[in-house]
């Protein structure tokens, strides 16, 4: 088509087309190639002639749609081509995410709620009945509390013994939350209370940056990020690859669901912070569909109670 056409150069569709806007904002950088550029696509019949054109302007900050593209405008030169936005965000299966500035505020407010210190699971698919007595607590020892409640229980009571924690049913997804504790990154216990279901869970601590991150699948770790290891995988050239030097802990299914948040990340956070920066959020929000918010954690009202892990 392109010699009938007398044209010099071809394009296949889906390459990407190297710019100079170097700093002209991150609607022209592609985190997957690392490259700012342009995606050219071309609307064609089956014989190979021109249908119509369009042109895809890039949108601004946090007003793009499930696609990250802008507004469409109809041009004379029957071509179509698509700026493509690549941003911070999980678009797997479930709601799209964008990263803007104000979910980098909303991250720090969540941390700030929190205090020293929590760790956040998510089990899908129980309620929180099923949760205390999947970790085998007496549900007649649990009581409704607010955040601020329970807060202030678990840090009068905080010895590391035993482990306070309230749960609270979001959407599909029982949402575990621990200030100071650390149930949900302990494997002995997260493990097993996956049976069945997907489990997700953040825990951070500001004593040295400790962050512990886990995705498990029916009693399999299908990713996580350990303290001073680092994360379990990652991309790399558009493959996610293992990273750990014991692969018998984990799946031996790659978490391919996560490629597009690794990508966004990678193109949002070029220094690679801390998962409680930012990334820890994204790759849950990603798994869960669930936008954590300060607003969220502290208008619910919990089932409470404590455990002796030990």
């Amino acid at each position: 088509m392109a010699e009938r056409d007398g044209l010099h150069d071809l394009t296949l569709e889906g390459t990407l087309i190297h710019i100079d806007r170097v700093k002209a904002g991150r609607s022209y950088f592609s985190g997957r190639h690392r490259l700012p550029g342009m995606n050219v696509q071309v609307l064609a019949s089956p014989a190979g002639r021109g249908q119509g054109s369009w042109l895809l302007e890039p949108s601004p900050p946090g007003g793009a749609g499930r696609d990250g593209y802008g507004e469409l405008g109809r041009e004379e030169d029957r071509s179509f081509s698509i700026d493509r936005t690549h941003r911070v965000g999980g678009y797997c299966e479930y709601d799209a995410m964008i990263a803007t500035p104000e979910d980098t505020t909303r991250f720090r407010d969540v941390s700030s709620v929190m205090g020293h210190g929590y760790c956040f699971t998510y089990v899908h698919g129980l309620t929180s009945e099923e949760v205390v007595t999947r970790l085998g607590g007496g549900l007649e020892e649990f009581t409704p509390m607010t955040l601020e409640e329970l807060s202030g229980v678990a840090y009068s009571r905080h010895d590391g013994k035993n482990m306070l924690f309230g749960v609270v049913v979001v959407g599909d997804w029982a949402l575990l939350v621990e200030p100071l504790g650390s149930l949900g990154v302990t494997e002995e216990i997260i493990v097993p209370l996956s049976a069945g279901t997907r489990l997700v869970s953040q825990y951070y601590r500001d004593i040295m940056y400790m962050d512990y991150f886990y995705w498990i699948e029916d009693g399999k770790i299908r990713f996580g990020y350990m303290n001073q290891d680092g994360y379990s995988h990652w991309i790399n050239d558009g493959e996610i690859q293992l990273k750990f030097p014991y692969p018998e802990r984990y799946s031996e299914e790659m978490p391919d669901e996560l490629a597009g948040t690794m990508e966004r990340i990678d193109s949002v956070y070029p220094e690679f912070p801390y998962p409680h920066e930012g990334p820890a959020f994204l790759l849950a929000e990603c798994l869960t569909g669930i936008t954590l918010t300060p607003q969220l954690l502290e208008e619910s009202i919990y089932l409470c109670g404590g455990l002796n892990p030990g």
